[in-house]
């Protein structure tokens, strides 16, 4: 496009110029035949008395090529020259001569230097010079080299004057398609100029639009590192400091902050903060209330983002001590599940720094920070449950193992003479041994000893972990085979109730109830005697005596 534009400059050329170039042709031509004509003169020897006339005629016709003169002289003289020329021929040979060609050619010139008008005045003049020029020929008046009748004047006269005529009718054809195509080119030139300047604006558009789309890809992909690494984070703490850091760093602001809502969703408390001040401010306990303290407090109230100024109604915002480079502000809401949890504050110092597609991004990442900061607060609810859990497993399964152990205590041990029961405390190291303990839930409720030969290696890590998980599994297979006795067990309990509750029901006497409850019970394990009383025992009529004193 550039290229075509700068084409159909240099081939657009107006009629003045067109002139201008016409001119300095013919008198280039000019001076180059005078140069000639003169030329030969001198080798031929045929210098006269005119001779210097015509030295100073060329002399002119250089001076107007090379000489920076008005055109209007320069076309004038030019004028001048050809009509002298074609008169001095009519008054030396007539109208047989050549002077009609020359005031053709002062014609055809005068329409071209100047116009079509021009040229009829020169047909005019032309005319006029050989009618007077006829007129001074037939009254014997003035005697040239080719006399003629008046016929052939009258009719050299109306030659020339056709042809004069037809030599303005071309001018003018000629001198109005110029025009023509002139304006057609003028045109032409208008519009590629206006298409260069949409291919400008285009250009230029486009390189905003680049530009634009350069900086949103950017914030994008600043955005989706940000969030990436803070999905990662579990603990909330580390959280909220890595992503004012993260953020900070990633989109250059000069302070991000991260207020979090308390319980009563009175206060936004400051818990985070990337730059010096948000930090002093962050010791001193800094706090916002909701609805009624800056742009934080708006948006924790709304619930909807909002860009703040240091000019008009907003720059009543931007009175903080620590934070004095404070010209742009943005807080975003975040939002967790239609319930607002906290504000993200984003503040800049280059004015008017936020712009509709900042607020849609940074949006994005305070909706991911929230679900963030919400899922690593449930990993710390779970976390503390599962803790808990483990501390009450861990409790149940040791007093489970203290009480079952209670009941019996046993060790088995492997020699080549087979499988033998023994005690613990007949367990003894020596040689190469390892010993790995057998742990259910953080308790230890055994051991695994194991012992190689003399002469052979010593154990590898590989054996070692193969160990390990065995213990595991054994550990695993004794509480469940610890489960099942104690199932067994309530099972043959609750069987033994049943039985007891059935027989005694099969009376009414007072004393064969008593007699059965006594000897039901005594089926019981490990129960050596039964006493059942009715009515109170010793010492519990000693208790009420030792009371009712205590009373009065």
């Amino acid at each position: 496009m550039t290229n075509i534009t700068q084409s159909s400059s240099s081939t657009s050329v107006s009629l003045q110029q067109w002139r201008e170039d016409l001119l300095t042709l013919v008198l280039r031509g000019g001076a180059i035949l005078g140069f000639i004509a003169i030329l030969i003169n001198v080798l031929t020897g045929t210098v006269n008395i005119f001779f210097p006339i015509y030295v100073g005629i060329y002399t002119g016709v250089l001076l107007l090529l090379f000489l920076r003169l008005p055109y209007l002289y320069r076309a004038a003289f030019l004028l001048l020259l050809i009509y002298g020329f074609g008169l001095r021929d009519l008054l030396a040979t007539g109208i047989l001569g050549d002077a009609r060609l020359f005031f053709a050619a002062f014609v055809v010139l005068t329409g071209f230097l100047f116009s079509p008008a021009g040229a009829l005045v020169a047909s005019a003049v032309a005319t006029i010079s050989i009618l007077m020029t006829g007129w001074l020929v037939l009254t014997g008046e003035l005697q040239v080299s080719n006399p003629a009748d008046l016929d052939t004047w009258f009719i050299g006269t109306a030659v020339f004057l056709v042809l004069a005529g037809i030599l303005v009718l071309a001018v003018r054809f000629l001198q109005d398609r110029f025009q023509e195509a002139q304006g057609a080119r003028d045109e032409t030139q208008k519009n590629i100029d206006m298409l260069q300047q949409e291919k400008n604006a285009l250009e230029n558009s486009n390189v905003t639009h680049s530009l634009e789309l350069w900086r949103k890809t950017n914030q994008l992909r600043a955005a989706s590192e940000v969030a990436k690494q803070i999905t990662e984070i579990r603990d909330l703490n580390t959280l909220l400091q890595n992503t004012v850091k993260l953020a900070s760093e990633q989109f250059e602001f000069y302070h991000v902050g991260l207020f979090l809502v308390d319980e009563n969703s009175r206060y936004a408390v400051l818990q985070a903060a990337s730059s010096e001040g948000g930090r002093i401010m962050l010791e001193a306990g800094h706090r916002l209330e909701v609805g009624a303290q800056g742009i934080v407090g708006y948006v924790a109230e709304k619930g909807r983002p909002r860009v703040a100024l240091d000019v008009g109604a907003d720059a009543v915002f931007f009175n903080n001590p620590h934070l004095p480079l404070t010209s742009t502000e943005m807080a975003l809401p975040l939002i967790v599940r239609d319930k607002l949890i906290g504000v993200l504050d984003i503040q800049s110092e280059k004015p008017h720094a936020f712009q509709q597609e900042d607020v849609d991004v940074m949006q994005t990442l305070a909706d991911q920070l929230a679900i963030a900061i919400e899922n690593a607060r449930l990993f710390s609810n779970t976390q503390s449950v599962i803790g808990q859990l483990e501390a009450v497993t861990f409790k149940q399964t040791k007093d489970a193992w203290h009480n079952y152990l209670k009941r019996r205590t046993v060790a088995y041990q492997y020699t080549p003479l087979g499988i033998r029961a023994t005690s613990v405390a007949s367990l003894s190291k020596r040689g190469k041994t390892i010993e790995l303990p057998l742990i259910l839930h953080g308790q230890q409720i055994g051991t695994i000893q194991m012992q190689r030969k003399e002469n052979a290696p010593d154990w590898t890590i590989r054996e070692e972990e193969l160990i390990q998980d065995v213990a595991k599994q054994v550990a695993l297979a004794l509480d469940n085979n610890r489960l099942l006795e104690e199932t067994n067990r309530r099972i043959a309990e609750e069987q033994t109730l049943g039985k007891i509750t059935t027989r005694l029901g099969r009376t009414l006497d007072f004393d064969t109830l008593i007699q059965t409850a006594a000897r039901e019970l005594s089926q019981l394990p490990d129960v050596a005697e039964v006493s059942v009383y009715v009515g109170q025992t010793k010492d519990e009529k000693m208790s009420t005596q030792r009371t009712g004193r205590t009373r009065g």
